[in-house]
């Protein structure tokens, strides 16, 4: 019955536990009692100390990360395991995480995530983390020659000395300085510039722009005017050459330009592409001389063929062609005209022209026969048979006597094959040469000259050589020899033969072994 007053712990202690009473069984499941109850003795009694276990929090802490969390914290009992964990989603730009520690500044206790602990206190852990080193990595960027300079090591944050480009070289290009990508869209640092360590490797890329070269033009002694202006165009550019506005040469065609003064170089045409090389051009203005065309028109011709179109050279003389087998019914050829209606500038074959910078074009103009008119053959006719005595229609002497002069031939025979009267000139040539055969004779030599495409001509008797001088005199053409004797097919005597001086018609009876101009003639 006696009242019994019970008492606390007194020095008993359980590591990692409060105690928290008395209890009359001891798995906690009896009667409790807290220090200071009051026990009643009713039989012996054993009370079992009653103990509480310690909880503990274990926490994860970072105060330097970027961005991210620490592991959730946990709360474990006293002498429990806790696994250590890794970073979680924590981040630090420019660190790696190495490990937890007790201390925030790493001087403590130090714990790898997966290390396992017993706790026996409330616990926590900062995270540690260590600087990163990156690299600085250098790029050439189409350099045709040299080697970048050596990569460069540093930590985080800190500052790299930009290198130059050492010996690094690109045709046709200048170094301005590395840029952080490769289309030049970054940053530009210059030799001797700090760069500032980034959480990433780096590459620098060399920054090439191009230079600047001059195209310059000089013009020829001859050529008149002023030259293109000298111009700068960055390397690798196509330009336009210039045309030949401001000059020209007089008598040539401009060609272009060459890289040589005499031709030799590279040949560039007007307004072509010229693409800037590594160094300055001078180009020398290139011309070639013009060439006309001389084209020859029938006009209203009713057969043969027209001259041959021909070529001449700026300044080169040249001679009007006869119109050759040209015809037209009933008319003569009478010279070539630069409009077809004849109204324009008149030329006469054997003209000579110069060659200018146009091509020509020559019509032929024809007249009605008649007597002093052209002839077929382009000589001059001096008979019309309008009575039709004779097989053929008109006489015709040629325009010009023939290049040499002649001996009559047969000095001291006398031939006896020759007639004095018109119609007769063919007959004698005939016969004076089938009797005398070849030789340096005018019978012979009329026998075979050609003139205009035509080889029928022949020596005239002396009446119609007479009728000649008479009417080529009194027209004024033919281009006769003034106070010239010519000779006839005419014979006189076994020493003589018949010559007219047809600038007034006077005969003579002189040595066949004279030399004499001839003109010969022909029927039609």
């Amino acid at each position: 019955g006696t009242q019994v007053t019970v008492p606390g712990a007194k020095t008993l202690e359980r590591d990692g536990h409060s105690f928290m009473g008395w209890n009359t069984r001891s798995d906690g499941s009896g009667k409790e009692y807290k220090p200071g109850d009051t026990l009643t003795v009713e039989d012996d009694a054993r009370l079992y100390a009653q103990w509480e276990i310690h909880v503990f929090d274990v926490v994860l802490k970072d105060a330097e990360a970027d961005r991210g969390d620490p592991p959730p914290s946990e709360r474990l009992e006293y002498g429990q395991r806790f696994t250590v964990p890794d970073q979680g989603t924590l981040e630090r730009r420019g660190y790696s995480f190495l490990e937890w520690n007790t201390e925030a500044d790493g001087t403590g206790t130090s714990y790898q995530p997966g290390e396992r602990l017993q706790i026996h206190e409330p616990l926590e852990l900062y995270a540690q983390w260590g600087i990163n080193e990156y690299k600085l990595n250098y790029d050439e960027r189409q350099a045709d020659s040299g080697t970048v300079p050596p990569p460069a090591v540093g930590p985080y944050g800190s500052d790299i000395t930009v290198e130059p480009p050492g010996d690094l070289e690109r045709t046709g290009h200048r170094f301005v300085g590395w840029n952080t990508r490769s289309d030049y869209e970054g940053s530009l640092y210059e030799p001797g510039e700090l760069l500032t360590i980034s959480d990433a490797d780096v590459t620098l890329y060399a920054q090439w722009e191009p230079c600047d070269f001059e195209i310059s033009f000089t013009l020829d002694d001859d050529t008149e005017g002023d030259a293109p202006e000298a111009r700068s165009h960055p390397f690798g550019t196509s330009v336009s050459l210039p045309q030949n506005d401001q000059f020209s040469r007089e008598g040539y065609r401009f060609t272009g330009w060459n890289t040589e003064a005499d031709g030799s170089g590279d040949h560039y045409g007007p307004e072509d592409a010229f693409v800037i090389p590594a160094g300055d051009t001078r180009f020398s203005d290139q011309w070639e001389i013009i060439r006309i065309t001389l084209e020859f028109d029938g006009g209203d011709d009713t057969g043969g063929a027209v001259p041959a179109d021909r070529e001449y050279p700026y300044g080169e003389q040249f001679t009007l062609p006869w119109h050759g087998s040209l015809v037209k019914d009933g008319h003569g050829f009478a010279g070539w005209n630069s409009l077809p209606d004849g109204s324009g500038e008149h030329f006469r074959p054997g003209d000579i022209l110069t060659a200018g910078e146009d091509d020509l074009s020559f019509f032929a103009q024809w007249e009605l026969f008649r007597v002093g008119g052209p002839g077929q053959a382009g000589g001059y006719i001096f008979y019309h048979d309008e009575a039709r005595e004779f097989p053929w229609e008109y006489l015709e002497a040629a325009p010009v006597d023939m290049e040499d002069t002649y001996p009559w031939g047969a000095y001291g025979d006398t031939l006896g094959v020759t007639s004095d009267d018109l119609g007769s000139g063919a007959e004698n040539t005939a016969e004076i040469s089938a009797v005398l055969g070849s030789g340096d004779y005018a019978a012979f030599g009329v026998s075979q000259w050609e003139f205009n495409g035509y080889d029928d001509w022949f020596l005239p008797s002396r009446r119609e050589l007479d009728l000649l001088g008479e009417v080529l005199s009194a027209h004024e053409v033919g281009d006769l020899r003034e106070g010239s004797r010519y000779w006839s097919s005419s014979e006189n005597s076994a020493t003589n033969a018949w010559r007219i001086r047809l600038d007034g018609q006077q005969h003579y009876s002189n040595f066949k072994f004279s030399r004499s101009p001839v003109r010969p003639v022909r029927s039609f």
